[in-house]
């Protein structure tokens, strides 16, 4: 959802009532060369089904600065990769985060215990991570008291509606809830609901948030500037990148949406930087978010989300 402030008419605000936060995609760790690799090829990936690559094109380590440097031809652009997510703006959703992680190991570690949790999903979430509302730090004594209170098999939340007579309009009258809901637990709300078939415990982090725009305008344009050294041509601006764990944030496709919905790069000013594109990684969105007039860049014409 998305509106505005009653004390901040032209600064558009996001409201994330609830989300997943946490996704693994990737088994085991990656190093920071392999993240890279991933950044890069999947931007290149996309550029290119949408028939805005110049190819033949090769990429090799550069001097970081900068990260790569692309060649077509005769033609070279050094490329520094970075990147943006929600957790830099929300402390708070790194912690739930950490929790829900130690608590899927706990879990793994005891199968037998568990096995009511097969085909469920335990989510791990905090109601008001904009506020930080979780900020205990021990991460450890949390997820042990989680993983007790699931080791109760109550059931999942869809159970509330099974069994009930539906009204006139074909909904129940009335949900109980007496299914699948763990509370507060140390300040994170826990509950279990059913999962893919076949599949073993799954724990999630969740998540809701607020965003002003102006928050993302300013940090991407610190980001930018940062950036902005000689020998940086290009910069490529990744969202919802697998971290060195192999895990995504699957709500930082928001801040890529919000930075083109609001125009959010329309005020930058670069001395070095050629051009400036930004994609959330594994998926088909990208666009460019900044050009030089007169510059040689790989990508004609410049593509959009």
């Amino acid at each position: 959802m998305s509106g505005y402030m009653a004390d901040k008419p032209d600064d558009p605000l996001l409201i994330v009532p609830g989300g997943q936060i946490d996704r693994k995609m990737i088994s085991g760790t990656i190093t920071r060369a392999q993240r890279e690799d991933l950044q890069q090829w999947s931007c290149l990936c996309q550029l290119a089904s949408i028939g805005a690559l110049e190819h033949p094109i090769s990429s090799a380590p550069g001097g970081d600065p900068p990260d790569r440097v692309w060649t077509i031809g005769d033609r070279s652009w050094g490329v520094e990769l970075t990147e943006l997510t929600i957790q830099e703006f929300r402390s708070g959703l790194a912690r739930v985060r950490s929790v829900s992680r130690v608590v899927q190991r706990l879990i793994d570690e005891e199968p037998d215990r568990f096995v009511h949790l097969q085909e469920r999903v335990v989510s791990v979430g905090d109601s008001n991570a904009s506020a930080s509302h979780f900020t205990t730090r021990n991460f450890s004594l949390v997820a042990e008291q989680i993983r007790d209170a699931v080791a109760e098999d109550r059931g999942c939340l869809q159970d509330n509606f099974d069994g009930i007579p539906p009204g006139d309009d074909g909904l129940p009258r009335e949900i109980p809830y007496t299914h699948g809901r763990y509370g507060d637990i140390g300040g994170l709300v826990v509950a279990v609901d059913r999962g893919a078939l076949g599949s073993s415990p799954t724990v999630v982090a969740g998540a809701s948030f607020q965003l002003l725009a102006s928050e993302v305008r300013d940090r991407l344009v610190e980001r930018l500037k940062d950036k902005d050294r000689p020998g940086n041509d290009i910069v490529i601006l990744t969202t919802g990148l697998p971290d060195s764990n192999g895990y995504t944030c699957p709500l930082d496709k928001w801040l890529f949406d919000m930075v083109f919905q609001h125009n959010l790069g329309s005020s930058l000013k670069l001395d070095h930087i050629s051009g400036v594109l930004m994609h959330n990684w594994g998926t088909p969105f990208i666009g460019q978010i900044y050009r030089r007039p007169d510059a040689d860049l790989p990508w004609s014409p410049p593509p959009g989300p």
